[in-house]
């Protein structure tokens, strides 16, 4: 008997020793909504100082929370970063594999959490509908998808139920995505650009005074990499299902801003209705509120529309945590990898602790008990296999071999906040590395200044120890 008891004794210290090592600040009967919108750049928001677009209900959100003014994509492309989304690895990790690991709210819901999931799903290769394989590894109770409108009505109906359990809902927008429908509309092709999904039609009518609507530069900076020469359009040339961009002149990129800002306010108002109807069911009080987006768009910068490439309009995200016991009005500069750091966040503000992940939780920031935390860089990766040239027409000939040349390429990005470091695994200059204090829009590459040759050799280190460190074959 004596053994027994000790035995039992034991196994309890053990148990609670456990539970102690996965004490967190976070609460596990709160509710937490992730809402995540589809290629929106953090500059698109009035609440960033934008002059020609209108977010009154991101501009509350981040007047109800903590603002990050460095939040960063893990992968300028919707499915890599999505896979990071749910799994807390890097999309060289989890992109093609992505059940291997287990989804945040396969862990949630093992804590008793209901789970919704509302909306666009492109998680890695997977596909959801009809898959009950998939569906069983995401931990979603339910998951149900539609345009605009179905998301917003199924989201407002899901808060509007009796919630007996905390509850995980992630809903999930098209918008401002029919922006690349609407560079096809404006490039003279009528394939596609119905704009069904985010169940908004822009209007393309220009203001006499519509300055404020120009890219700061269509220009490229002083040195690109060859494999981001052949991605752009060759001069006069429109590819429909890439870039039908190569002819636009100022006064069209301008057109493409004003459409896109529109599909931004759409989608806000959507927002608007989802907090309005968390305050009419009383549930402000214990819900957190993560917004943010995938990745964000070219917006003309460089000439640059759609994704896939390292500029900070591309890869910068708007990312607003209001929680109830959370800072309010706040903006933090902390870097942050919205991909990897998604994972440990949820969990941490639901109580639990996670096992090892690569990302950082950002509760103890939004909480106010560990303001100084920051890391030393954030990692952001490119493999342009991922993409392919769609299926409406292509180009041709020599355009298609430029395409084609480097259709395996792969990329990665590591900042520190204030220094960018690029480098490409193919062509001719591959690298770029850009001061953002000083030349925030990316004019000037500094590979080859003298002055910067510490700085180069630094960066690069660091991405190789970070290489070795997850296991990246990158090279």
């Amino acid at each position: 008997m004596y053994k027994l008891k000790a035995i039992l004794v034991f196994i309890l210290l053990v148990g609670l020793s456990s539970c102690m090592q996965k004490e967190t600040n976070g609460d596990p009967e709160v509710n937490i909504i992730v809402i995540v919108v589809d290629q929106l750049s953090a500059e698109v928001m009035s609440n960033a100082g934008c002059e020609w677009v209108d977010t009154p209900s991101m501009d509350k959100l981040a007047e109800n929370g903590v603002k990050f003014t460095n939040a960063y994509t893990s992968f300028p492309l919707c499915s890599p970063t999505r896979a990071s989304f749910l799994t807390g690895k890097y999309p060289s990790q989890s992109h093609h594999n992505v059940m291997q690991y287990e989804s945040f709210a396969t862990i949630l819901k093992k804590q008793g959490y209901q789970t919704e999931y509302i909306g666009k799903w492109h998680v890695g290769t997977t596909r959801i509908v009809k898959n009950e394989e998939v569906k069983a590894w995401s931990g979603f109770d339910e998951y149900s998808n539609g345009d605009d409108n179905y998301i917003q009505r199924k989201t407002v109906e899901f808060l509007e139920e009796e919630h007996p359990k905390p509850f995980l809902l992630f809903s999930s927008f098209m918008n401002p995505h029919d922006c690349c429908e609407l560079a096809r509309k404006i490039g003279g092709w009528n394939i596609r650009n119905t704009f069904e999904k985010g169940n908004c039609i822009p209007d393309l009518t220009l203001s006499d005074d519509h300055s404020n609507l120009y890219p700061y530069t269509l220009e490229d900076p002083t040195t690109i990499p060859e494999v981001m020469r052949n991605q752009k359009p060759l001069p006069g040339k429109n590819y429909v299902s890439i870039r039908p961009t190569g002819s636009w002149t100022k006064e069209d990129w301008a057109q493409y801003r004003h459409g896109y800002a529109q599909l931004v306010e759409c989608v806000d108002k959507r927002i608007g209705a989802i907090m309005a109807t968390l305050k009419e069911q009383d549930l402000q009080d214990r819900t957190v509120v993560i917004f943010t987006s995938d990745h964000g768009d070219g917006l003309g910068a460089h000439g640059w529309n759609q994704k896939l490439a390292f500029y900070d309009e591309i890869i910068k995200v708007p990312l607003i945590i209001s929680a109830p016991k959370g800072k309010k009005g706040e903006v933090s500069n902390r870097l942050v990898n919205i991909g990897i750091d998604l994972f440990p966040t949820v969990l941490d503000f639901s109580g639990i602790l996670p096992d090892e992940t690569p990302g950082q939780s950002l509760l103890s920031v939004v909480t106010g008990k560990d303001e100084n935390a920051n890391r030393d860089f954030i990692i952001s990766e490119l493999d342009l296999s991922l993409q392919g040239l769609g299926t409406d027409q292509v180009p041709k000939g020599d355009d298609l071999d430029r395409l084609l040349k480097y259709e395996k390429a792969k990329a990665r990005m590591i900042s520190d906040g204030r220094f960018k470091y690029i480098i490409y695994n193919m062509g001719d200059d591959p690298e770029m590395l850009f001061d953002l204090k000083e030349d925030p829009h990316e004019t000037t590459n500094l590979i080859g200044n003298d002055q910067y040759t510490d700085q180069i050799n630094l960066m690069r280190n660091k991405l190789k120890d970070h290489l070795v460190s997850i296991g990246d074959d990158f090279k």
